[in-house]
């Protein structure tokens, strides 16, 4: 399933950077930038204005600069509507001068578009970003702080649009920039590392995902003061990269933090929400479905409470609800909030198609509980045409379609079509995830299951094999004694035998560490898919 991130926060609000002459004014405005940095926003909002009050001309380019400066401590106190007119106010005294400063203009523009995107209008934060990187001159040869950090925030825009391979190069352009014109212990660079922290957890890429998101706090780290939101950006992220690679405690612990952070900043219900949800599929992976379903309900409640949630964030909510619901055998519930989700996101951007997709292949997987193979395969087909559409052929998530599909086929017994599929869905998983990992260990298990059906004992002992050695946890009794029967069936008893043996011995540890009585499968009994 595709989790449900937090709607990304827009990389920076950008201030003046140049000093227009000396004076009075210019001293204030400095005393500001200083006060801004360690968080003092109250305090530099009311220096800037003095600042502007010693102004000898209020329609001058210091004057843009002041009002972005004002706007910036505004939005940073949340006040989203005075920061808009600020930035407004700034750029319109810019482009009335004879001589206008293409810089400020850019930053105005940049602002305008930040708060656009928070508002969810990516179509207006592109057009501001493309109006405002054009004032700088040709992309190939600007090389200042403005210009990069507005590749950051466009990279930002199309990746939230879905445009995914347009994002990609304007990141990797970005990030040299930045770490260049700011180094990688800045906030700008932490922004930057979370937001692509982000856009790699949507394209698939979740060791880099891990990767950016330490780097973001390790930036944060360095830096006297980071805004909450900030912190909780890059916490949120991080943890659901984590999560994506199966480190559920460091994922939880990410994941707390970032709820925590949501809590002390007013109006973020939004991104709490959200955060709740990336707990909630947390839980249902662990199978702790009643915490699971616990926080997808407080984040429901939040809905409630007025939160301003796009379609895409309630339908994720549905989504997550679906899966607590068809986990815990509640088909009908399952099927109700699963079919909200699908309806929610059934049209619009290339990101709601793949929401919607990751929504079709749980309600696949409801079909498939309830032995409708034909049905759930048909759907697992539409899901992976979307995927392969809107995110390639060799995301993840196509892994996962592929195995998904092949499963249904295995029910249906077309199991030579099957082996097939799992064969492409593991190429993609070894490129993803590596040969040592758990989707790996898990579709060589599913082929193993599928060769045994056939009655092709050698080559099910062979991926049974190969599915321990791939496994981060190979201690699982059940794929023992399945791996033991299908050695049997291969009349390779010896290497039955030890096999079962090393499955009881797994037992026997367990039932000791539990207090239980242990039970052996059934010799005949093999796994199912």
């Amino acid at each position: 399933m595709l989790l449900r991130v937090c709607p990304a926060v827009f990389a920076v609000l950008l201030s003046g950077s140049v000093l227009f002459g000396s004076g009075d004014w210019n001293q204030l405005r400095q005393q500001a930038q200083a006060e801004e940095r360690l968080g003092r926003f109250e305090e530099a909002e009311r220096t800037l204005r003095s600042a502007m009050a010693a102004l000898p001309d209020p329609n001058n380019v210091a004057a843009a600069a002041l009002w972005n400066e004002i706007g910036t401590v505004e939005h940073n106190q949340h006040r989203v509507a005075q920061a808009n007119a600020d930035f407004s106010r700034a750029l319109r005294i810019n482009t009335q001068l004879t001589a206008p400063d293409a810089n400020q203009s850019a930053i105005a523009l940049n602002n305008l578009a930040t708060i656009a995107g928070e508002e969810h209008q990516a179509r207006r934060a592109e057009e501001l970003l493309r109006q405002a990187d054009g004032l700088l001159g040709p992309s190939d040869q600007i090389q200042t702080r403005t210009a990069a950090l507005i590749r950051a925030n466009l990279a930002l825009t199309l990746s939230e649009e879905g445009r995914f391979a347009e994002a990609a190069p304007l990141y990797s352009r970005a990030a040299e920039e930045i770490r260049a014109q700011f180094g990688d212990r800045s906030l700008e660079y932490a922004r930057l590392a979370a937001n692509r922290a982000l856009f790699e957890l949507q394209t698939g890429h979740y060791a880099a995902a891990v990767e950016d998101g330490r780097a973001s706090i390790r930036a944060q780290q360095a830096v006297a003061y980071v805004p909450a939101s900030d912190r909780a950006l890059a916490a949120n992220n991080l943890g659901l990269a984590l999560l994506q690679t199966n480190d559920y405690a460091a994922s939880e612990r990410y994941l707390s933090e970032a709820l925590r952070q949501w809590l002390s900043i007013p109006d973020s219900r939004e991104q709490m929400v959200s955060t709740l949800n990336n707990l909630g599929a947390l839980y249902e992976k662990q199978q702790q479905l009643d915490r699971a379903q616990e926080a997808e309900e407080k984040a429901m409640a939040l809905a409630g409470k007025g939160a301003p949630l796009d379609n895409m964030t309630q339908a994720s909510i549905w989504n997550n609800l679906g899966r607590v619901a068809l986990d815990k055998r509640n088909f009908r519930k399952a099927r109700e909030y699963l079919s909200r989700a699908c309806d929610a996101m059934q049209s619009g951007s290339a990101l709601a198609q793949v929401r919607y997709a990751a929504a079709l292949s749980n309600l696949a997987a409801l079909e498939s509980a309830e032995k409708h193979y034909k049905r759930a395969e048909t759907l697992y087909r539409k899901t992976l045409s979307i995927d392969q559409t809107e995110l390639g052929a060799e995301h993840p998530e196509v892994a996962s379609d592929l195995s998904n599909i092949a499963t249904e086929l295995v029910y249906q017994k077309h199991r030579e079509e099957a082996l097939e599929l799992y064969e492409k869905a593991r190429v993609i998983a070894e490129k993803s995830f590596g040969q040592a990992s758990a989707p790996v260990a898990h579709t060589w298990r599913n082929m193993a299951v599928a060769y045994y059906g056939n009655k092709q004992f050698q080559e099910s002992a062979s991926a049974y094999s190969k599915a321990l050695a791939a496994s981060p946890e190979p201690n699982v009794p059940g794929w023992w004694h399945e791996y033991a029967l299908a050695l049997r069936k291969a009349n390779r008893f010896g290497e039955s035998e030890a096999a079962e043996t090393y499955a009881l011995g797994i037992e026997v540890k367990k039932t000791l560490a539990s207090g239980k009585s242990a039970s052996s499968k059934k010799p005949d009994d093999i796994g199912k898919l």
